[in-house]
């Protein structure tokens, strides 16, 4: 299954159980529309959203979709590719044969991909936490770390693997990188 046909069939059961959370599910699907639409890296306000559209960021951060970001008196959340390619095709063909990480600051990692090596190479340096068919959730924690540095990897290595093997699209922000280079020495 394609990165978007599964975020789609993601998307479905979440919208399908709105109802149900008491959330009109035509709110929800113009909302989504909307987040795809928005610019990729771009800080939105959440002070600006509904309720409803709240609640609906922190799901979608857990997918992947966005990231939080807080500051001293205004929180934001800012798309990733994920969420601005909701509205395209479903046969896109492109986004299947791209890899798209995203590596959070509390080293959270999302890898969308259909690969088992790229699956394989994740498990050298990060703990798996679940695994769908085109998407890979685990953390990077400190005996992940020390479980390949003792396989020969370096934290250099680490770094290269993730930003150079999944080319295209890699989301790790310059405080999680600074924060990696801290974590491991």
């Amino acid at each position: 299954m394609e990165t978007n046909a599964q975020l789609w069939y993601i998307m479905r059961e979440y919208i399908s159980s709105a109802e149900e959370r008491g959330v009109d599910p035509t709110d929800l699907i113009s909302f989504l529309l909307e987040l795809s639409f928005h610019t990729q890296g771009a800080a939105y306000s959440l002070s600006t959203l509904t309720e409803v559209q709240r609640v609906a960021i922190m799901d979608l951060m857990e997918l992947g979709l966005v990231k939080l970001q807080q500051g001293r008196k205004d929180s934001w959340f800012i798309p990733t590719k994920l969420a601005t390619n909701l509205s395209s095709s479903l046969s896109d063909s492109a986004a299947s044969k791209e890899g798209i990480v995203v590596v959070e600051t509390n080293f959270r990692l999302y890898a969308y991909s259909a690969s088992k090596l790229h699956c394989e190479i994740l498990r050298l340096f990060s703990r798996v936490e679940y695994q769908l068919p085109n998407l890979i959730v685990g953390a990077i924690t400190k005996e992940s770390l020390y479980g390949a540095f003792d396989n020969g990897i370096t934290a250099e290595q680490v770094i290269v693997l993730i930003t150079h093997f999944y080319m295209i699209h890699c989301y790790i922000d310059t405080c999680s990188y600074a924060l990696f280079f801290f974590f491991v020495r």
